[in-house]
């Protein structure tokens, strides 16, 4: 026989993700763009520090950290299942340009773009 959980236990374990799931939905729908983090407070009517605070509660990181990683995701499969340019792929994906993308790449990632490119292509 199975042990019944209290709604009330469960609303209270999602809470932290229901304050920020508005935001999180955002910057899955919108990573390609430049996203303020003020912004994403406004949107879940939290103060810029809460937010952050939620963010490291619910996601172990920050709110940047998140587009970021959403950004390498995406960057990922295009180097998979692409041929576009790793600049065109940069750029994008809402990076400032191939530098500071090849560096956040390899931070995540280990390798860079055209490793990366290279080693699921052969």
């Amino acid at each position: 026989m199975g042990t019944v959980q209290s709604y009330e236990g469960r609303r209270e374990g999602m809470q932290p993700y229901l304050q920020i799931d508005r935001a999180v939905q955002h910057i899955k729908q919108h990573f390609r763009e430049n996203i303020a983090i003020g912004d994403l407070a406004k949107l879940v009517k939290l103060s810029v520090r809460q937010l952050n605070r939620k963010f490291r509660q619910t996601l172990n990181s920050s709110p940047q950290a998140f587009i970021v990683k959403t950004r390498i995701q995406a960057a990922c499969e295009l180097l998979r299942s692409s041929d576009h340019a790793i600049g065109e792929i940069a750029l994008d994906l809402g990076f400032y340009d191939q530098s500071s993308f090849s560096q956040q790449f390899r931070k995540h990632m280990g390798a860079t773009p055209l490793r990366y490119r290279r080693r699921f292509r052969s």
